[in-house]
């Protein structure tokens, strides 16, 4: 359940770990972000950033 106020990489976490509870590991992400404002293109880099550091994954891996 997604509450007002806390970071989204707190749920990412939440699923890495519970990913590797089950001996499983991340690749790779796709994600598709469907927005009218505001306007993501500026900090794509820093959130694919935000990503590839809490997953854990290269960032040539994220899409």
């Amino acid at each position: 359940m997604r509450r007002k106020g806390v970071a989204s990489s707190v749920y990412m976490e939440e699923a890495a770990h519970q990913v590797m509870q089950r001996s499983g590991r991340i690749v790779n992400v796709d994600a598709t972000i469907i927005a009218e404002a505001p306007k993501i293109a500026p900090h794509a880099h820093a959130m694919k950033a935000m990503i590839s550091h809490v997953l854990e994954v290269h960032p040539n891996r994220i899409s």
